[in-house]
């Protein structure tokens, strides 16, 4: 069962509700959350180190010359291990983007992304 929003917009009621919030028993952000610039002076790593999933890399470039964390067809980040809903987590984790490191569990983009991701598996966000 989904948290309902009137009860996250509230700030004590949020801050207490995002300690329910597993994001390594989630991942909806690393597919749902869009494009994540990867800004020049960030140290965020380009190229895979191990044989987490075949990519080009972990950040690729758009037609703009604006680099980016590279993601699949379906919208999966490529620094995404694991099973989303179930064990996942970020193989860059130390060196992810500014954009992860501000993205806030419990949080209206984090709900949506929850929202977007469990409909496209046919689950209810929970």
């Amino acid at each position: 069962m989904g948290t309902p929003r009137s009860i996250v917009r509230t700030r004590p009621r949020l801050e207490r509700l995002v300690q329910d919030f597993d994001c390594q028993a989630c991942g909806a952000c690393c597919v749902e959350a869009g494009p994540v610039l990867v800004y020049p002076e960030e140290r965020t790593p380009r190229y895979l180190t191990t044989s987490i999933q075949a990519s080009p890399g972990f950040t690729s470039w758009d037609d703009l010359g604006i680099r980016q964390m590279w993601k699949d067809g379906a919208g999966r980040c490529g620094a995404l291990q694991g099973e989303l809903r179930r064990n996942c987590s970020c193989a860059i984790y130390g060196q992810r983007p500014e954009v992860c490191r501000e993205f806030e569990a419990g949080s209206e983009e984090c709900l949506e992304a929850r929202e977007r991701a469990w409909a496209k598996t046919g689950n209810a966000a929970g």
